[in-house]
């Protein structure tokens, strides 16, 4: 099964790139830098730091940093893929949720049920980057019964 996943997500990577660089050539415009809407924690910015990766500090590149983030991942373990999203625990504590355009109001609505429903310990979002089509959000990883799991139960 994980090579099956680090499969998948080399293809992700490969097609993210081929349609990153068709759009550059149309546009004849620089790559299109990474976005994230709010700032990543010190753990995943350690995680990603150019002295793992070998990504020099004065050539920032989106490709470059794709690519760290699939051997990131890639050395993870998949804990749960459905559909097109994947998600692979990068470390005893952070998971990282891969999937294409991935929702930004996920995390707002991981804040609400953090604040207003109780009994329910959700996974605090760490930090969402998306590279092409390609988004990673990093989470928290909340070890006992999964949500998929408690559904059914939640309107009882």
């Amino acid at each position: 099964m994980h090579s099956n996943v680090e499969e998948r997500l080399k293809k992700r990577l490969k097609d993210g790139k081929k349609e990153e660089q068709l759009e550059t050539k149309r546009r004849k415009i620089p790559t299109p830098p990474l976005t994230s809407p709010f700032p990543r924690p010190p753990c995943i910015v350690y995680a990603l730091s150019p002295r793992d990766y070998d990504v020099p500090l004065d050539e920032p590149s989106s490709s470059r940093l794709s690519e760290a983030i699939i051997r990131l991942i890639s050395a993870g373990t998949p804990i749960w893929e459905g559909g097109s999203r994947t998600v692979v625990q990068i470390s005893d504590d952070v998971v990282v949720k891969v999937g294409k355009d991935l929702e930004h109001d996920e995390i707002d609505f991981l804040k609400f049920l953090e604040e207003q429903v109780p009994g329910i310990l959700p996974p605090r979002a760490l930090g969402l980057v998306t590279v092409g089509p390609t988004s990673y959000m990093f989470m928290t990883c909340i070890r006992g019964t999964t949500l998929q799991q408690r559904w059914p139960t939640l309107f009882e």
